[in-house]
């Protein structure tokens, strides 16, 4: 797999983690929406010690992240080398 193949695969995947952190987020935002399927599960998870860290949930923590790491795939090939490993653990 070539470089070119690799930065396009991680850039989906970020898009997609971006998207389902969102979709989380509003879920946490207001309640009454529900777009988790398992309902009661997700609201258990939301609900428990690692729903937030700080006061901030962790799907907005998640839509940072993600979005953080596809702007590094955005960079210049000199900048974004040494970035992108530490990012991606």
């Amino acid at each position: 797999m070539n470089y070119a193949s690799r930065v396009a695969l991680l850039r989906l995947t970020a898009l997609i983690a971006i998207a389902v952190s969102a979709v989380l987020t509003v879920d946490h935002i207001s309640p009454g929406r529900d777009f988790c399927p398992l309902a009661e599960a997700c609201a258990a998870a939301r609900d428990s010690a690692l729903g937030e860290v700080g006061g901030v949930p962790t799907s907005i923590i998640g839509m940072v992240a993600f979005g953080a790491l596809l702007l590094l795939t955005l960079l210049p090939l000199e900048w974004a080398r040494p970035l992108l490993k530490p990012a991606g653990a």
